[in-house]
């Protein structure tokens, strides 16, 4: 750097010194608070979980069952739709898989929480998303904790075989 250059930066920094500090300060401060808050954002836990669970359909305290799992396409980018694996958890097929393999009738739970409650949105599989992370958590009640148990490692050994 020659002399006049040097000579210049330092007027600059002379004349700007307050401007300089304050939006320096600013900027530390704003890419700070959005550390935190990408950090420190919410992710599927054990509390969440029951937060989250479907308990108000059931009179027992059964515990919901849940497994994480993370989908990705075969390029290697992620399958963010959780809706979509929701729903396919939820077909009649997957139901009557459900039967064969654990002897549980999702569908009779289902009907019978629907007619019992009156809510017809129910589902005995429902599937969370990590927006940090696109780590998916399916959480299964059915009312009891056996049930839910076997349900899952069900849906475990189906996803990950």
């Amino acid at each position: 750097m020659n002399k006049k250059n040097l000579l210049e930066f330092k007027r600059f920094i002379k004349k700007y010194w307050k401007m300089l500090i304050i939006s320096g300060s600013i900027l530390a401060v704003t890419f700070s608070l959005f550390t935190f808050f990408i950090v420190n954002k919410s992710s599927s836990s054990k509390d969440e979980i029951e937060e989250v669970s479907q308990s108000d359909y059931f009179e027992n305290d059964s515990m919901p069952a849940y497994f994480q799992f993370y989908l990705e396409r075969l390029d290697g980018t992620v399958f963010s739709n959780a809706a979509t694996v929701e729903r396919f958890l939820n077909t009649e097929s997957m139901y009557q898989q459900t039967l064969k393999n654990t002897g549980i009738d999702l569908m009779e739970v289902k009907e019978i929480v629907s007619a019992e409650e009156g809510n017809e949105d129910y589902v005995p599989i429902d599937i969370r998303t990590d927006d940090a992370s696109y780590i998916y958590t399916a959480i299964i009640e059915t009312g009891n904790d056996k049930d839910n148990l076997k349900i899952a490692n069900f849906f475990y050994e189906y996803i990950f075989s």
